[in-house]
This record gives structure tokens, C-alpha cells and sequence, in this order.
């Protein structure tokens, strides 16, 4: 498991909910009022009873000033700040053509960690120019990166935002993603597995090479996934600063899949873990799912859709596909919402067309209610 690198709290007095960067000690303010905290433990938050004037904001990614009646002092019975201990957070410099990818980010449910060490990525990245650009030696890190997680986590989706990233901020010369697996390198034949395996590496060149399940690369009963790993570790060799590749997959299969060959350790050094979606986050992306194609979920299913999700979580464990239970979820439900339509007479309007029922909601789950 990836370690706790942040703490969350729900400031007091706007309840806007934060995420800070885990440091002992250190105060922060909260990024919709501007109050301050500080992190008296690893788990323990105190609210000093000050106001910070500039702040970061965490959905512009920039730094603002808060108007001048928020900065009002605080009530002089509160405690006072901490003096030498406190530490504000540090500037963060992120270039003004992030900020559309990095709202994109942002709109993903769920996934903080990921958030955050995309960010810190984005980060290393651009420091690392600027100490290029100041003739300085860099640090000898290569920009690929190993995915994993769950189905239906969000890898496919992310890495489509770092290939953006990427571009935008002059790692990568395209804003290209090339998706591929097992079956697009791998050929069934002697001598054919090099070729297919470079023509992939030769559509991604300039841009990003993700391949979904690389773990299935080996151990397939013939040697030509071995065959495709060589071919695309030399690639990635020789064709070193125009192309970056992402591999994804299950935790325990991506680990031996990359300790299976010295030259993968060596280059894939950047690990992101997706978590898999709580039955919030999964019912949440089902409200989603449902907006975007405009129906609307009635509040009597979300006890039972979140009743569902967390005994399907437990049943399916490492499993459960996530994402993808969602989506095949919401097309069973709007199916059994156009078979009960299909039953009524008479005209419909916008609001019977749009509402998904809690007996849709049950029909899809195959559960049977008054």
C-alpha cells in the first residue's frame, strides 16, 4: 500500500473540505476561507485562530489573495498561532496552459493520491528544465511511468492527462497517446512479434506509448511476449527523450512483471496506485454517468445502489472492475427504465423521459420490492 502523504480536514468555519501535504507541525490554511491550521500531529489538526491574506488555491492551482473581509482578524479568544513551528506551504509554479488539463484532473472522482503525484510529477518536471535551462546537471529519473490498480480505476483516463501534461509542458513534442495491449504487440508467428512491437513504438514517437496489461507480456506459454518487452526496451533506448511509456495493471502481476528484467527496473522507476472507488465514489460516478446523459437518479435508489456497491466491493475483492461495473450498471438501469416506459400510454414528457426510477434501479439489480 502507498503510504499516507497527505492529511484531510473540514475547516470549521466554511466547512470547505482540505487536503494538505502530510508534515508535522506545519500550518496551512484552508483553501475557501483562508483560515490557518496546523497540524499538530500526524492526525491531529488545530485551528490557530489567524487568517492567511494569499493562499493556494487547489482548483485554480495557483496562488490568489482572499478579498479584504476575509482576512478580518480572527476572535481574540481564540488560542494564538504557534510562532516558530508554523511553516506556510510552499509557492507553487505551474504554467497558465496546465490549468484546463489540471481542471480535467480535478474533475475525476476520487483518485486524490494520483491528483497529488501527478502534480508533484508535473513539478519535478519543470524544475528539472529550469535547472537544464541554467546549465545544471538533472537528476537521472526517466519520465515512464508503471500504473497500477483495479479495472475501472481511471489508468486509461490518467494517462490520457499526462500525455496532455506532458506535451504542454515540453517533455513530449505531440500531445499523442497510442493505447495498446498484449495483442497489439505481440504476433502470432516467429519473427513477426519486432515488427508489430515497432510499429507501435513508431505511432507513439513523439508522444506517449500506454500499454493496458503489460503483465500479460510474459508468461504466455511462447516466448514472443518476451520477444516484444526486448524490442521495446531497445526501443525506448534508442529512441531516448521522444518517447515516454506507461504500463499498466494488477499490483501483484505489474511488480513481477517489472522485477522480471533488469532493463525494466531500470527505466521504470515512477509508480502511480489507484485505489479502488468506495461505494460513495461509485455511486458518485453513477450520478455522473447519469447527468452527462441527462436522466436524472430519483433519491430513493441511492440506499440501495450503495447498499449493492459495498456488497459487490467485499464479494469481488481485488476483482471488482470499478469503473466498468458502474457504466454496465447505468445502461442496465436506463433499459429497464425505457421497458417500463414502453408499458405506460399516452404522451411523455421530459421529466418521465429523464427520471431513473428505484424500480428501474431494481430491475437492473435483479431484486424484486413492492
Amino acid at each position: 500500500m502507498t503510504a499516507k502523504t497527505t492529511v484531510e480536514h473540514v475547516c470549521e468555519h466554511c466547512h470547505h473540505f482540505n487536503v494538505w501535504p502530510l508534515s508535522k507541525k506545519a500550518t496551512f490554511p484552508c483553501a475557501s476561507c483562508g483560515r490557518l491550521y496546523c497540524q499538530s500531529t500526524h492526525a491531529h489538526v488545530i485551528d490557530t485562530g489567524q487568517m492567511q491574506e494569499k493562499f493556494y488555491n487547489a482548483s485554480t492551482r495557483a496562488w490568489e489573495r482572499f478579498p479584504k473581509q476575509r482576512s478580518a482578524a480572527a476572535p481574540t479568544a481564540l488560542a494564538p498561532a504557534p510562532k516558530a513551528e508554523a511553516t506556510p506551504p510552499p509557492q507553487v509554479n505551474l504554467p497558465e496552459n496546465l490549468a484546463p488539463v489540471l481542471a480535467q484532473l480535478e474533475a475525476q472522482i476520487g483518485l486524490r493520491n494520483v491528483k497529488q503525484q501527478v502534480i508533484e510529477l508535473t513539478q519535478f518536471c519543470l524544475i528539472q528544465q529550469a535547472r537544464a535551462r541554467m546549465g545544471l546537471t538533472n537528476a537521472s529519473i526517466s519520465n515512464h511511468l508503471v500504473f497500477t490498480g483495479g479495472p475501472g480505476t481511471g489508468k486509461t483516463t490518467v494517462a490520457r492527462i499526462i500525455g496532455e501534461i506532458y506535451h504542454r509542458i515540453g517533455v513530449t513534442r505531440l500531445p499523442r497517446i497510442v493505447e495498446t495491449d498484449r495483442a497489439g504487440l505481440v504476433a502470432p508467428y516467429v519473427g513477426q512479434t519486432a515488427i508489430k512491437t515497432l510499429e507501435r513504438v513508431t505511432e507513439a514517437l513523439g508522444g506517449i506509448l500506454f500499454i493496458d496489461e503489460a503483465y500479460s507480456l510474459l508468461g504466455q506459454g511462447n516466448d514472443y511476449g518476451k520477444e516484444a518487452v526486448d524490442t521495446l526496451l531497445k526501443a525506448m533506448e534508442d529512441k531516448r527523450g521522444d518517447l515516454c511509456v506507461i504500463v499498466a495493471g494488477y499490483p501483484d502481476e505489474m511488480s513481477r512483471f517489472i522485477k522480471s528484467n533488469p532493463g525494466l527496473e531500470s527505466r521504470f522507476n515512477n509508480h502511480l496506485h489507484f485505489d479502488n472507488y468506495s461505494a460513495k465514489e461509485l455511486y458518485d460516478i453513477l450520478k455522473k454517468l447519469a447527468a452527462d446523459s441527462q436522466y436524472k437518479l430519483e433519491e430513493g435508489t441511492t440506499a440501495l445502489l450503495l447498499s449493492h456497491f459495498n456488497e459487490e466491493i467485499i464479494k469481488q475483492g481485488v476483482r471488482f472492475s470499478n469503473g466498468r461495473f458502474v457504466r454496465n450498471l447505468f445502461e442496465k438501469m436506463i433499459k429497464s427504465q425505457a421497458i417500463r416506459l414502453g408499458r405506460r400510454t399516452g404522451d411523455l414528457d421530459t421529466s418521465s423521459l429523464s427520471a431513473v426510477t428505484l424500480e428501474d434501479a431494481r430491475s437492473a439489480l435483479n431484486k424484486n420490492g413492492p
